[in-house]
Parts: C-alpha cells; sequence; structure tokens
C-alpha cells in the first residue's frame, strides 16, 4: 500500500485530491484546511467544505442550522472537557459567590465558549468544531465558523434604523460596521458603548453572542481604562491583534461595571430608547358618556369596564405583529387623565385624543416625573401609593386576549418564512414539520415573556396542527398515576419535562389554574415531581405518599400538593417575599385527601 503523501511514514488509506496521491487518517483529520490547501469538493470533508470553499463565506445559514449549531456550542459548556471553561469564566468574574444578572452570565458564556483558552490553547469553539465540523451539514459547519472568527470590541452605537439595524464604530480600529440587529436596535440610543461580539452571517455583519450595554454615567471611563490595559498588553505583544487583546480584557469590563455601579440602579428607558419617565396629561371632559363610546371605537384603545388601554396593534418598528402598550387612559367624572412612560409618548397620546375627541376635552395640565424618583419616594401615611402605569390585571386580559385571537387566526395565515404556506399546511409536509414545531416553541417562548401570555395554550395548537404525536420520543412518556423513575425524571432537562406533562393533558381540563393555562399549570405539575423525583423538601413525598395512602389517586395527589405550590409562588410574586419553607411544610400537613378523592383524575 501507498506512503501517506504528507508524513511519507504511515500507510495512505484515502485519496487526497489536494496532495494527489494517498493520505493516512492522521494527517488528514490534523492537517485539512491548515497545511493542506483542501479542494470544496474533497469527499472527506462533509460539513467543512463550507469553509473550504471561499466562495461560499457568506452562504445563507437557514435560522434552524444556526440554532442547532449554536446550541452545540454553548450546550456542551456544561460537559465534560466544556466545564473547564465555564468553570474558569466563574472562577474570573465570581459567580459563585452571588446570583449573577442576565448580562453578567452572557458574557460569561460568551468569554468561556470564545475566548478563554485551555493548556493546550485551544478555544472550547475550537474544540467543538474540530470534533463535530465534518459531521454537520454545511450550514451547520458554516455558523461554527462564523462564531470562530467572531470578534468582540467595544462598539459605538452611531446609527439605528429602527426595525433594520444599527452601526456601530469599532472603538479599536475606527471601523464603522452596519450591523442586522432588530432586537437590539429598539434597545439602544446614539452614542451608547456596547462590548459585543460581531460576525458574519449570511453576508451581513450580525452580533453572534453576548452584548453589554456599558452604563452612559462611566461608558468614557471604563472605555478610557481597557484603551490603556491594551496598550500595556500590546507592548508585551505587539504581534496580538487588538480584538484578542480586548477578548482577554471582556472580564475587566464586567468587573468595573459591576464595581462602578454597584448599588446603583440601571437607566431606564422605554422601547423607543426614550428616558422613561412618568408622564400624565389631564383634560376637562364636557360630556363622560360621550367621551367613553368615542374611545371605545377606536381601533387603536382596548378597554375593558372603566380601563382604556392605547395600543399599538401591530407593535411598530421592530416588534412585528405583537401589540404594544403606549398608555393608560382614566375618566373619572368630569376629568380624563393620560399616563404614559415618555414625553414624546405623551404629545402622541395627547395629539391622537384631540383629534379623536375634539371639543369633547380641553388640555389643563401635563406633569412629569423620573421613574426612579417614584421608585426612590418613602412611604407615607399621608401620600397614596402610586399605582403601576396600567394594572397587572388590565394587562393581563388585554394582552392575553389579543394573542390568543392573532394565534388563533396565524395557524391558517399564510406566511414567507414557510415558503408562503399556512401553518397548519405546512405541518401535513413530513419536512416541514419540525420547523413548525420550532415556531411553535418561539411563540410559546416569547408570550411567557408578556402579561397574560400563559393563556396562550400552545399545546391546543399543537392538536390542532397534528403535532401532538411528535412532543417526545416514543420511549419518553409520562402517567401521573405512575411515578416515573427517579433518575430518568431527572436527567431530562426542564423542556422535556413540561412538554411531558403538557401532552399528558392535553386532553384533559387543568385544576390548578384558571382555565385556558395550561402552560402554568404543567409547569408547577412539573416542579412537584421534581421535588418528589429528588426527594427536596422531604415534606413533598410524605405528604403525596399520606395522600394516597388515604384513598386519593396519584395525579391528585399531585394537584394537591400542586395547590399548596401554586399559592404560594403567587404570594411571592405578589409581594416579593422569600420562600417560607416552614409554612410549605405547614400548608402542606393540613391538606386533607378527602378534599381531592372526589376529584377526576385531570
Amino acid at each position: 500500500m501507498a506512503r501517506c503523501a504528507f508524513c511519507e511514514a504511515r500507510k495512505g488509506k484515502r485519496s487526497c485530491p489536494a496532495l494527489g496521491g494517498m493520505i493516512c487518517a492522521s494527517c488528514c483529520g490534523e492537517n485539512r484546511l491548515r497545511t493542506i490547501d483542501c479542494p470544496p469538493d474533497c469527499p472527506w470533508l462533509g460539513g467543512l467544505s463550507a469553509i473550504a470553499d471561499r466562495s461560499a463565506a457568506d452562504m445563507k445559514i437557514p435560522d434552524e442550522a444556526w440554532d442547532s449549531a449554536q446550541d452545540l456550542l454553548f450546550s456542551s459548556l456544561g460537559r465534560g472537557r466544556g466545564r473547564w471553561f465555564l468553570d474558569a469564566a466563574e472562577r474570573v468574574f465570581g459567580l459563585r459567590e452571588h446570583d449573577p444578572e442576565n448580562w453578567e452570565r452572557s458574557t460569561v458564556i460568551s468569554y468561556a465558549a470564545l475566548v478563554a483558552r485551555d493548556a493546550e490553547g485551544k478555544r472550547h469553539v475550537d474544540r467543538v468544531f474540530d470534533a463535530n465540523a465534518r459531521d454537520l451539514d454545511p450550514a451547520q459547519a458554516a455558523t461554527l465558523e462564523s462564531f470562530r472568527r467572531s470578534w468582540p470590541s467595544l462598539f459605538e452605537v452611531k446609527a439605528i434604523d429602527r426595525g433594520v439595524g444599527l452601526d456601530l464604530l469599532d472603538i479599536f480600529t475606527g471601523e464603522v460596521h452596519s450591523v442586522s440587529e432588530v432586537s437590539l436596535a429598539t434597545q439602544v440610543s446614539r452614542g451608547d458603548i456596547l462590548l459585543a461580539w460581531l460576525g458574519r452571517r449570511d453576508g451581513e455583519m450580525q452580533l453572534t453572542s453576548a452584548v453589554c450595554l456599558l452604563p452612559p454615567d462611566f461608558a468614557d471611563q471604563i472605555v478610557e481604562e481597557i484603551i490603556d490595559k491594551v496598550a500595556e498588553l500590546r507592548h508585551d505583544r505587539p504581534d496580538t491583534d487588538a480584538h484578542q487583546l480586548v477578548a482577554e480584557l471582556s472580564w475587566v469590563t464586567i468587573a468595573r461595571i459591576k464595581q462602578l455601579t454597584a448599588g446603583r440602579r440601571p437607566e431606564l428607558r422605554t422601547t423607543d430608547g426614550d428616558q422613561m419617565l412618568w408622564c400624565e396629561a389631564r383634560f376637562e371632559v364636557s360630556d363622560p358618556v360621550r367621551v367613553r363610546d368615542e374611545l371605545a371605537r377606536c381601533p387603536d384603545i382596548d378597554h375593558d369596564d372603566e380601563d382604556f388601554v392605547w395600543l399599538e396593534p401591530d407593535g411598530g418598528a421592530g416588534f412585528g405583529e405583537m401589540p404594544r402598550i403606549l398608555g393608560a387612559i382614566a375618566i373619572q367624572d368630569d376629568e380624563l387623565v393620560l399616563t404614559t412612560q415618555s414625553h414624546p409618548r405623551l404629545d402622541r397620546g395627547r395629539a391622537m385624543l384631540e383629534e379623536r375627541l375634539g371639543s369633547l376635552i380641553s388640555h389643563w395640565s401635563t406633569t412629569a416625573e423620573p421613574i426612579e424618583d417614584l421608585l426612590d419616594r418613602p412611604a407615607a401615611d399621608e401620600e397614596p401609593p402610586v399605582d403601576d402605569l396600567i394594572s397587572d390585571d388590565v394587562k393581563r386580559d388585554t394582552i392575553g386576549r389579543m394573542l390568543r385571537r392573532h394565534y388563533t387566526a396565524w395557524l391558517d395565515d399564510t406566511l414567507p418564512a414557510l415558503d408562503g404556506r399556512t401553518p397548519r399546511e405546512a405541518a401535513r409536509d413530513p419536512e416541514s414539520r419540525e420547523q413548525v414545531d420550532r415556531m411553535l416553541d418561539d411563540i410559546q417562548e416569547l408570550a411567557a415573556g408578556m402579561p397574560g401570555g400563559e393563556t396562550l395554550d400552545v399545546t391546543w395548537m399543537r392538536d390542532q396542527l397534528g403535532l401532538l404525536d411528535d412532543l417526545h420520543a416514543p420511549d419518553l412518556t409520562y402517567d401521573p398515576e405512575d411515578a416515573p423513575d427517579p433518575d430518568d425524571w431527572l436527567a431530562l432537562d426542564e423542556a422535556e419535562r413540561t412538554r411531558l406533562v403538557e401532552l399528558a393533558h392535553a386532553s384533559t381540563p387543568d385544576v390548578l389554574d384558571e382555565p385556558g393555562s395550561p402552560k402554568a399549570h404543567a409547569v408547577i405539575h412539573v416542579v412537584v415531581e421534581n421535588q418528589i423525583a429528588s426527594g427536596n423538601p422531604p415534606i413533598a413525598r410524605a405528604t403525596l405518599d399520606r395522600l394516597m395512602a388515604e384513598g386519593a389517586s396519584r395525579h391528585a395527589g399531585v394537584h394537591a400538593v400542586g395547590s399548596v405550590l401554586a399559592e404560594m409562588m403567587h404570594g411571592i410574586m405578589k409581594s416579593n417575599v422569600p420562600f417560607d419553607a416552614d409554612k410549605y411544610t405547614c400548608l402542606l400537613e393540613q391538606l386533607n385527601a378527602d378534599d381531592w378523592i372526589a376529584q377526576p383524575d385531570e
């Protein structure tokens, strides 16, 4: 057999079109695309063909390929070798000493995946790429390569195009990059300084990882410090790229932000980027009945009994079709009060009301006060508490109704993402069922962050689309009457457990939460099963065993424990108090099986 054309020592076992001869597997694996100029059509490249083909650098990467490769990269941080990187980053940032905020954790994860190097000088992203890229499809491999080539820097926001993206000035190179990023464009203002990772996707610049907004009051100070530290490092390592040095110093940026802003509240802004204020415009009303009638007919105003909510039904630039609350309108006797969270919204709302109501109202005062001042105002018996801009009940009911109405119609809307088909049509196609299922996951995640979002029944939508059978693999099932194996149950992630519970309840009514909240019911159900499987706290399993011994079914017993848990969680969220383990134990001990025996196995 011919010798390897590269090392000339081992036997060549595969044909190498780049070397014009045979090559051993070791030399092929270690040197392809590095010291060997592999052609894109080499049969041994697999997914790496996208990297070898320079013309494919700007190849179109579908969302599903991007998401799956990203999940592969970041989810592996918690397993095996990847754990070293996360541990190192946590030590650097001191995250074991406190509960990190979201902006901290996202930057830690980026640092761990894209910056930290092990004893062999390799980053986590490099190891994931080396281990997996050949077996991935080209789009997934191209995604990992985009992460490998992405770079962090401090960027100044130079221009914003709402709903499209923004222009970022790289402070270290002076280059301006037009970045396609709809969400961030709604949250920043010109002149803001960001610590961010930038990379290419689909021929465009995009943010590939964490974004950290430097506090405006300290941005200049932090930038100067990082510039000085980069200069110091460059003196010792003149050949090192500035972006690599910035990456290594990303932990310094986070540490300084935490140090400088300790005890300070973040600056509050609206989704339009305006300073958040408590703004009120007051009007005299000549005919309250006619005013209410006119407001009820206004397409941009929703109402429920005495409350009126001013909405932007299509969400505005950057928000797609989701509704956005702009303000609240209250009518008391002969006075109308418009409340908003910024001056621009107040001006816009006043103009809208005056055009709609004409001579029925007459403006007589406008006031504005920073939200921070209201939060800092000491409580006093003689001073009435400041109400929320819009009550939680009104938010929940209004947005919940609009979400349910929107996504019921969505099932039969033609969507560009589905090549002009409706979700119902696409779900009947075996090749696109998975895409529709992922879209439902995204809808559920989006709704979960909105008041009333828990009333959106995604399980019902899956049932309508015939996707319930796809929720889990055949060997993963859940029967509330049959205790799951503790090890198997705890080995699942929370999303898998919740899906199994949702599937088990798909055709039955809920009893732990009001009708229309299957997600909330499933979450409570999962938490109870978690406590039983883990034995923590022991009272949960002991209570279930007691209720079953007294005649309740296992399913009813889980519901009984869940009813106590749901009550306590409601109190925690409403009053912002910590979980009281002693109270939980006391309430569980008071449960009576007779109250649950008569209940059907919902």
